[in-house]
């Protein structure tokens, strides 16, 4: 398909997809609340810094990491601060009480913004999947394609204790081993976290929007996000990320043992990870 026929679908698939939002927000079944299901490398904090600068969303980072609480208690908008306080939970009282938590994180901000934050495999799926089980709550699936990609992303950033640059810093250059076993332990578990979750989207018949992480810079494929939000889309120049993308565009070559990797590559028929087709490339 050529370029200019790939463009003409999606836009006419956006049309469709902006109508069917409309509808469903004018019938009522929209609550101020959202999540985001991703996973670690995934593109969430690209993702959420662009929908945080959004005059009308507050979307928290990971108020239910497994070993700490990370909320979003600043937005930055049009040279003004606004800030809220903390509910106050130690990371024990919100895995005791974590429905109680997240009404207290929400109440901070949902009067006046549509709120989300961001869970991930190992988070609480009790959390998860009251979300998902909520019609009023809308649902984003995240999902980076390239397992190596992330794979790797995932230990560089272990490498050098840091998850996020800002376009004018420079990751430092890091060694990190490619080993299949890990490897393929990861991206089972992972994999498998989001065949559950989206099986029980299916089951319990939820809309969800999907997101892939090779999307993220498709400025037609963003403006729909913020129509299945409920949020009128803004034009692209006004939302950008404060974060920019770290790894080389050759995932083989992110490895101090990339000739082993090529080799597990070519035996195993996954020739396809060996190069990231990232979001700042579209």
């Amino acid at each position: 398909m050529s370029e200019l026929a790939c463009a003409r679908n999606l836009e006419t698939w956006y049309q469709t997809f902006k109508s069917a939002a409309v509808w469903y927000m004018r019938e009522g079944f929209v609550r101020n609340r959202f999540c985001v299901l991703a996973s670690a490398r995934s593109g969430s904090n690209h993702f959420v810094s662009m929908l945080n600068r959004h005059a009308d969303i507050w979307i928290h980072g990971e108020p239910f990491h497994q070993n700490t609480i990370i909320e979003s208690l600043k937005k930055f908008f049009a040279g003004e601060t606004h800030e809220i306080d903390s509910p106050g939970f130690s990371v024990e009282q919100r895995k005791e009480d974590p429905f109680g938590y997240l009404e207290a994180l929400m109440a901070k901000t949902e009067s006046r913004y549509l709120t989300g934050f961001k869970i991930f495999p190992g988070h609480d799926d009790r959390v998860a999947e009251a979300m998902i089980d909520d019609s009023q709550v809308k649902k984003i699936v995240l999902v980076r394609m390239n397992a190596l990609a992330q794979f790797s992303s995932d230990l560089e950033a272990s490498a050098r204790n840091r998850y996020a640059f800002t376009p004018d810093e420079t990751p430092e250059t890091v060694e990190i081993v490619f080993d299949a076993e890990e490897f393929e332990r990861r991206r089972k578990w992972i994999s498998s976290w989001y065949a559950r979750m989206i099986e029980r989207l299916n089951t319990k018949s939820q809309p969800y929007f999907f997101m892939p992480y090779e999307l993220l810079g498709n400025e037609l494929y963003m403006r729909s996000v913020f129509v299945f939000l409920g949020i009128n889309p803004p034009e692209m120049e006004e939302i950008h990320s404060q974060y920019r993308k770290s790894g080389a565009r050759n995932v083989v070559s992110r490895f101090a043992n990339s000739e082993q990797v090529k080799v597990y590559l070519r035996e195993t028929g996954q020739e396809n990870l060996e190069f990231d087709v990232g979001y700042h490339f579209l």
